[in-house]
């Protein structure tokens, strides 16, 4: 059965997620980002999305940290200049800006999935976007300040250890990751940790589902 929800695994179908569809999708990604870059007036920059999972408290203080990461990014960037882009799960008003802090809240922006392909670099905490994300092999970093507080209130389903993300508990060791990023060697361990999880995803998950309903629906397959 399943841990999270007490369901038989033969409930499940290998599809993939619908929603990363696009994630394979190269072209369609090229437009996302084009139409996201219009929509906030960010010109000539590459952005780096910053998506923490659920949170009740230290947001603010997260996102002003982040904003002296992005600063010593730049300081050293060779090609265009970095923006943070924040998504809250919340409405975004723990998002305010200080006068020392530069970011634009994209937290009320439809569609999440959208987001991550204008990211060019993400950075979260625990949230599973980091899995999507993963998709596409761009660089994702954890940033988590209150590991041992958050496992001891919710834990995680597979150790921290096993992610193939560099992990940072404050903004020395953020900026260190980043800086000394290995594409190629980030890349391999992305691959393993998709292989050792059983990852469905392949960019036809919603070729799979139309399928599937097509075949119910002509009586092809019984439902349950």
């Amino acid at each position: 059965m399943s841990n999270a929800q007490m369901v038989r695994i033969n409930k499940f179908f290998g599809f993939g997620m619908p929603r990363n569809d696009i994630l394979f999708n190269s072209k369609l990604q090229e437009e996302i980002k084009n139409k996201i870059l219009r929509k906030y007036c960010i010109n000539n920059k590459k952005i780096v999305l910053y998506a923490p999972t659920w949170r009740d408290d230290k947001r603010k203080q997260a996102v002003e940290s982040l904003n002296n990461v992005i600063q010593e990014i730049n300081k050293i960037s060779k090609n265009k200049e970095y923006i943070l882009l924040c998504r809250s799960h919340h409405d975004g008003s723990l998002y305010t800006k200080s006068n020392d802090t530069k970011f634009i809240n994209v937290t009320n922006y439809p569609d999440m999935q959208e987001l991550l392909c204008a990211a060019d670099i993400l950075i979260t905490d625990y949230s599973s976007c980091m899995w999507d994300f993963s998709l596409m092999y761009k660089p994702c970093f954890i940033y988590a300040t209150d590991i041992d507080q958050y496992k001891q209130e919710r834990d995680f389903y597979t150790p921290m250890s096993e992610w193939p993300f560099q992990i940072a508990t404050n903004t020395d060791e953020l900026i260190s990751n980043i800086l000394n990023f290995n594409q190629k060697e980030y890349v391999e361990k992305v691959k393993q940790h998709h292989k050792a999880l059983g990852s469905f995803e392949d960019g036809r998950a919603c070729e799979r589902v139309c399928k599937l309903i097509e075949d119910i629906i002509d009586g092809k397959v019984q439902k349950e």
